[in-house]
């Protein structure tokens, strides 16, 4: 098989009591949501497995806080990786706050280049990649390209025992643990009797499932596939949502031309492209190295509103570095968890 596309349809659950103060992260007083909040949440993802090109369009609702003023709003979005860019298109739709009205703050669209690690795909596909024997680690995520199928290293797994779920007999396999103030693994659920399908994915961190995918599977005439998932994400413990999805319809090696991995630009929009450095293969947060600010005229073409370029770096005294380095080791054991924490909540966010 060398592409596929899938329709999904499912929904976003905010429990009640979830949300909780961004600093102290304590549970607001009064409870907020004052009861579940589910919302629609459901997408189309065309994947190009043979060049690691992927397309998805997604519509979902989302919420937006502005002091006591809460705000519910459509958020259509269409994420894209055509081999060399990385493509996001957000629309402003009528319902949007003001406060998100369109401008350089808040542009339609984002055309992302340089490291593709820029495109990495967010939890919410994870399951269908499984299915394809695309296997991630939280460390790595699912960079697209080349590299997208990429599997774990031999060498950083080992088998954590066995264990019955979901009516199957499971061997637990788990990446080699990492120490950033607190230990952190991969752990996977597998079917050795179906292809190895991964029946759940999780992401311990202190010793907690931060993350959380269980997934059902249903023979095809091209083997086990997902069909059902539920993924849920609950940093430090407490579940800030949960996602229960399930997927509609197939379509297998559709025509995925060049054209189906490009977002669409209208006139009127206010695009930003950026150019990322750093390398693929390092999980750090690559550096922005250039920006401008682009509105779309009504042929097509593109007028040039603001340049950004990444500040100069000048050399530093050798002093200079070996103190920087001495606050470094200093700051680890607490900057590690910090760091976790972040990464888990931007690879957690839908795409967009």
């Amino acid at each position: 098989m060398a592409s596929v596309r899938y329709v999904v349809k499912g929904q976003r659950v905010y429990p009640r009591g979830s949300d909780s103060d961004t600093i102290t992260n304590r549970p607001l007083v009064p409870e907020s949501p004052p009861r579940d909040k589910a919302v629609p949440n459901n997408f189309t993802f065309g994947l190009d497995i043979a060049g690691g090109r992927y397309r998805i369009d997604q519509t979902t609702r989302e919420r937006f806080h502005a002091g006591k003023r809460e705000a519910w709003y459509t958020r259509a979005t269409v994420c894209a990786f055509d081999g060399k860019a990385t493509q996001q298109a957000t629309p402003h739709q009528p319902d949007m706050p003001p406060e998100l009205a369109r401008g350089l703050q808040n542009p339609d669209a984002r055309i992302i280049t340089g490291n593709v690690r820029a495109g990495v795909l967010a939890y919410d596909y994870w399951p269908l990649l499984f299915g394809h024997g695309i296997i991630p680690t939280w460390l790595f995520g699912p960079v697209p390209g080349a590299r997208l199928r990429r599997l774990p290293e031999a060498r950083t797994l080992s088998v954590a025992g066995h264990a019955h779920y979901q009516d199957r007999d499971c061997l637990v396999l788990r990446t080699r643990p990492m120490r950033l103030g607190i230990v952190i693994y991969d752990e996977y659920w597998v079917d050795p009797e179906r292809q190895s399908a991964v029946l759940r994915y999780a992401t311990y961190a202190g010793g907690k499932a931060d993350t959380d995918l269980e997934m059902t599977y249903a023979r095809t005439a091209l083997g086990w596939l997902t069909q059902r998932w539920t993924y849920t994400f609950r940093p430090n413990g407490r579940t800030k949502f949960y996602n229960q999805m399930r997927v509609q319809q197939t379509e297998f090696n559709p025509a995925l031309d060049d054209e189906t991995f490009k977002v669409d630009l209208k006139p009127g929009m206010i695009v930003v492209k950026q150019v990322m450095g750093g390398k693929a293969d390092n999980p750090v947060q690559p550096p922005l190295t250039a920006r401008a600010y682009y509105e779309v005229e009504d042929d097509g073409g593109l007028r040039l509103l603001k340049t950004q370029l990444a500040p100069e770096r000048h050399g530093w005294p050798a002093y200079v570095w070996a103190l920087i380095g001495l606050v470094c080791a200093l700051l680890a054991l607490l900057g590690g968890r910090l760091w976790y924490r972040r990464r888990a909540a931007s690879i957690g966010a839908p795409a967009g």
